[in-house]
Order: structure tokens, then sequence, then C-alpha cells
């Protein structure tokens, strides 16, 4: 209700989105009074906190181990608000209303669970491997670490992970958070692939569609092999180095 996060990690950059959602809230009210009821509008929400609650509950995810306090009053508050509604029911009787109200309470406690103690810190190559897996934009680049020993260069949009995984190589910020001549010349993709060749190219995050478009009309793509193809960046292999990469991925025992 408060932020929306914006890149995909869940950690990074966030949206203030209560002001907004408030104005979008009062321009529709009107439209809103007319169509729903107070008390069917009050048991949509109820079951759509429901299903949230659930859905955190059977996919638990690293960085969103507890709950903040101020989103479990909420939400209690508003189990409150529907078991009063739901005792207004003439088709309920009141031990019904309040057996059913109870029931949602529980629910929302057990599931969503008040702030705790977090868990013990993750070793580094687990914290790593669990982060690459929660977005498509890093796939097949724990093979790269593992059958490319010899490669050096590597053209991405993200830095982090990569950075991380392949400390000891070259990697091209291709957005320019971290290129100077990138971010303020912005030169034509071939002018500096074909300089620079690298081993390996994963395209930008599929939002920069520009760029993606620029990169997949280039000559320098031309010598490259598509590796990974479901993935919001495309991972693709300097074609000289494409079927030993290949052949070493399929075999992971052959490069240990």
């Amino acid at each position: 209700l408060v932020t929306n996060e914006i890149m995909g990690y869940r950690a990074r950059f966030y949206l203030p989105a209560l002001v907004p959602l408030s104005f979008a809230a009062l321009l529709a009210c009107a439209r809103f009074r007319e169509r729903f009821t107070t008390r069917s509008s009050l048991a949509a929400l109820g079951a759509w906190v429901c299903l949230l609650a659930l859905a955190y509950a059977l996919r638990p995810h690293a960085a969103l181990d507890r709950v903040p306090c101020s989103s479990f009053v909420l939400l209690l508050f508003l189990g409150v608000l529907l078991g009063d509604q739901l005792r207004q029911r003439s088709w309920l009787n009141p031990r019904a209303a309040t057996a059913t109200s109870f029931g949602f309470l529980l629910l929302c406690t057990v599931l969503l669970r008040p702030p705790h103690r977090a868990a013990a810190a993750l070793d580094d190559d687990t914290f790593l491997r669990r982060a690459s897996a929660e977005v498509t934009t890093t796939r097949g680049l724990f093979e790269i670490a593992r059958c490319m020993p010899g490669a050096h260069s590597l053209y991405h949009s993200e830095i982090g992970i990569p950075g991380l995984v392949l400390p000891n190589w070259r990697i091209v910020d291709l957005i320019g958070l971290m290129s100077k001549e990138l971010a303020l010349h912005r030169p034509a993709f071939d002018s500096y692939c074909l300089r620079d060749r690298p081993e390996v190219l994963f395209l930008p995050h599929k939002a920069y569609r520009a760029l993606n478009a620029e990169i997949r009309a280039s000559r320098c793509l031309k010598d490259y092999t598509l590796m990974v193809r479901a993935s919001s960046s495309p991972l693709y292999v300097r074609s000289d180095s494409s079927a030993s990469f290949e052949a070493c991925r399929r075999d992971p025992w052959r490069a240990r």
C-alpha cells in the first residue's frame, strides 16, 4: 500500500505509491459507489487479503522473511472490518459470523505471522545463487564462469551479479551507469562492440527496447550464437567459442 518495487529484485528502487493510489481512489470513488455495495466491497477486499496471505505462505521469498509490523496490523484491521460486516449479514447467525471472523483473523495471524528474528545469514555463494535464481537476466552466467575460464570480457545491462560471479572479467555496462563514454556520448553499438569483440554478450534487459533493437540489427551480433533465449536478457556467446561452451554446459563434470 505504501511503495511499489520497480526494478525486479524486490530490494532496490521503490516508487512511493500511497499518494497516487489515494488520488486514483478519489477519482474512482463515484463510479465505485455506484457499482459496489460496502459489504461486497469489504468481502472482496478480505478475500484478496486471504489470497495474498496464502500466496506468501506457499512461496516464501528470501527478501521477504518478515512482514513489516505496520502491514501486519493493517491486515488485522481489515479482518476486523470484514468480521463486522459478516455479523450484519442476515444469512449468517451471530455464532457463525463470529466463528468466520475469528477464522479470518487466525488465518492472517498464522500465514502472515508477526515480525520475527531473521534467519541466520546465508554464505556468499548460496546467497548469490539464490538472488540469481529470482530473475532471468543472469540465466547462463554460472555456466559461463564454469565453461569459459580463459575468457575475460562480457557485455550486460547488469553489473552486480555478473561482477560477483566473474570478478576478474571486464564487464561493460551497456546502459552506461558505470561507463562515462556510454552514458554521456551514446556511441553506436557497433563502434565499441566490433572493437572489443567480447566473448560473452547478454542483451540489455528487455525494457531497453531501442537499445535492444539497435543491437539485434548490428553487424557485431552476427558473430555471436544465441545460447539462452528464455530470458529478459538473452545470452549470446561469440561463435568461435559457442561449440565448446555448448558441449561443456551439457556435461557439468567436464570443466571441474
